[in-house]
């Protein structure tokens, strides 16, 4: 199946894309496939919307943070801007799981990015760091207001300073959290009250910070191919797989059209760094393996993209 990326979604709204990819975020993987998780989310993260990238980035923070990881190094590896762009705001969700170092990961593709030629590319980097330390914030504001009982005034009184900054640097996660948190529990009216009062500051300051998002949408010109395959090994081992291919149409009459994309498998992937891939239709191109796991694996095209053979 092969389609452009503008119209994947041509009839669904934002929205309806926000919510999907919300949705595939949320899904317990005890009983669900995380590459096949992985595999619906990534073209979400092509999208021309900054709220939908953004919902489909965290995401995949939190269904495979090695998938998220091995992206972001991907695209700050290419020579294309348009990717360059998606690394440097997808790199914003990146954490170790060693929270003492827990901005490793980020930072090793924030420091790549930051200092980039093109200014595009500088801008998204530097929203990226000024929204991680934002967000690191209000979770530290949240986790004190989640952990007060309300029994007495003098105790909400304490933290009404925290309540405060919440209203002015919480996010939409931070108002689910809480939404869900007044609604889960029997509280005191006094608390209940206060509670109520930091979501709806959230939710009038958080209309003002997406207005604040990129305005102009930048596409990515060319097109995704998804469906089943094969993964061919230097070895002649043939794994079982299904792809997600983007093909990015070049711009420029001298400049030959990058590819790449990702792929899962039912069986234990070979760890190898070179390989070819094979279509539904026995088209193969050459690929280049920059990050595999034991049933994903994430590549770059090596020389001209799937054509039949000669």
């Amino acid at each position: 199946m092969s389609q452009s990326w503008e119209s994947i979604f041509d009839n669904w709204s934002s929205e309806s894309r926000i919510a999907l990819a919300q949705a595939l975020g949320m899904i317990n993987l005890t009983s669900s496939s995380p590459g096949q998780v992985v595999l619906r989310l990534c073209p979400l993260t092509l999208d021309s919307s900054y709220a939908v990238r953004r919902t489909a980035y965290q995401g995949l923070a939190r269904q495979s943070m090695s998938t998220l990881h091995a992206l972001c190094l991907s695209w700050s590896n290419t020579s294309d801007t348009d990717l360059q762009k998606r690394a440097a705001e997808a790199c914003a969700w990146l954490e170790n799981e060693d929270q003492i170092a827990r901005d490793d990961l980020f930072m090793e593709i924030y420091q790549k990015l930051v200092n980039h030629p093109e200014k595009s590319i500088r801008e998204a980097s530097q929203r990226s760091w000024d929204e991680r330390r934002v967000r690191k914030w209000a979770e530290d504001y949240l986790n004190r207001i989640l952990s007060i009982q309300g029994k007495t005034n003098e105790e909400i009184l304490d933290s009404w300073c925290y309540g405060d900054a919440l209203m002015r640097v919480g996010d939409d996660t931070c108002i689910s959290t809480l939404e869900e948190h007044v609604s889960k529990y029997f509280l005191p009216p006094n608390l209940e009250y206060w509670l109520l009062r930091i979501i709806g500051g959230m939710k009038e300051n958080w209309k003002k910070t997406i207005k604040e998002w990129p305005e102009t949408p930048y596409n990515i010109r060319g097109a995704i191919e998804q469906s089943h395959g094969t993964l061919l090994s230097p070895d002649g081992k043939s794994i079982k797989i299904q792809y997600l291919i983007w093909q990015k149409g070049s711009l420029k009459a001298n400049e030959k059209p990058g590819w790449g994309g990702i792929y899962i498998s039912d069986e234990t992937l070979p760890v190898v760094e070179n390989g070819k891939i094979e279509l539904d239709d026995s088209r193969q191109g050459n690929i280049i393996i920059t990050s595999s796991s034991r049933e994903t694996g994430i590549f770059v095209g090596n020389g001209e993209y799937p054509k039949q053979s000669a």
